[in-house]
């Protein structure tokens, strides 16, 4: 569920307040969250690691998936069943995205890059 992020200005009238333009970036920052791009083995990349990431790394008008991962969250190597991680990997890359058109879709689960998923 979105909780607003307290991004609302005091106003000198308790009654009027004006809201903010919603941020990204202020939604993250409040959940203590990062955007992480995995290294995955099922991710049916044809390279492999390091290369898989190398080549994320250099992408430039593409889209690629990313998981959002908050401070308690847990991989799949530190839990006991796979299902139970909250990030798909344990080695990925952590991205600075722009306000402005950076999230295309969303999905409430692991969506990947598949576009019939969730609320895309």
């Amino acid at each position: 569920m979105y909780e607003p992020a307290s991004n609302v200005p005091e106003s000198k009238n308790k009654d009027e307040r004006v809201e903010a333009p919603f941020s990204i970036r202020g939604l993250l920052r409040s959940r203590q969250a990062l955007l992480v791009h995995f290294n995955t083995p099922q991710s049916g990349h044809p390279t492999g690691f390091p290369e898989d990431l190398r080549n994320a790394k250099n992408l430039r008008g593409e889209h690629l998936a990313f998981s959002t991962i908050r401070v308690n969250d847990h991989g799949p190597y530190q839990v006991q069943r796979f299902e139970d991680a909250n990030g798909g990997g344990s080695v990925g890359l952590v991205v600075n995205i722009e306000d402005e058109g950076s999230v295309l879709r969303v999905c409430p689960d692991d969506g990947g890059t598949n576009e019939s998923r969730g609320l895309r």
